[in-house]
């Protein structure tokens, strides 16, 4: 779709916005835009207001910064990928992104994914987890104020499928996950995606 143009992006995510109606709508760009290619998608995504946009590229190097001198009004979203405390250290204290997203699973556990989600609420950032490890996502979650954390994210292509392995699925009810006082959680909602080419959260 990149390589057909931004009006052709414009055309496909404008469909989904507007399904999305006032929810929070991000868009992943899975580190597959050309520095050229994100430049002309910033003002699409702007016209579209996007809540964040994801990785368009590699994050922390010179074509993302040049991306983000840009401006456009678009927030930038990294964090997933950032494996080590030295790339989550260097993003974060770099002023690199706007949002963070960290995934407990491969970014250090629960206690280092806690203490970047701290670190990026005292720069100002909230953290959205990546949702490929749902359960340690909404772990996290649950360890911090809805301020610092205010959704994970659940992929509406794979995460139905990892539901089939558990006994009792998790369900989105309402853009919510239905935890009550049973589970020791309240509801927490959910940044929802379908995968492919583009990741959209609605």
């Amino acid at each position: 779709m990149l390589r057909q143009g931004p009006r052709a992006v414009a055309r496909v995510l404008g469909g989904l916005r507007e399904a999305a109606g006032e929810g929070r709508f991000m868009v992943d760009g899975l580190r597959r835009c050309r520095l050229d290619e994100a430049l002309a998608l910033l003002p699409v995504l702007a016209d579209l207001e996007v809540a964040f946009a994801e990785e368009l590229l590699e994050p922390g190097g010179f074509a993302w910064a040049r991306m983000r001198a840009a401006g456009a009004g678009v927030p930038m979203a990294a964090g997933e990928h950032a494996v080590d405390e030295q790339e989550q250290t260097r993003l974060l204290a770099d002023g690199a992104v706007d949002v963070w997203q960290t995934d407990p699973g491969w970014s250090g556990g629960l206690a280092r994914s806690l203490h970047t989600v701290e670190v990026a609420a005292d720069l100002g950032m909230a953290t959205f987890p990546h949702g490929d490890r749902l359960w340690a996502a909404l772990a996290l979650a649950g360890a911090c104020c809805r301020d610092k954390i205010p959704a994970v994210e659940w992929h509406l292509t794979l995460e139905p499928l990892r539901q089939q392995v558990f006994t009792e699925p998790i369900v989105v009810e309402a853009g919510l996950l239905p935890f009550g006082p049973g589970a020791g959680l309240a509801p927490l909602p959910v940044a929802s995606s379908p995968l492919p080419a583009w990741e959209v959260r609605l």
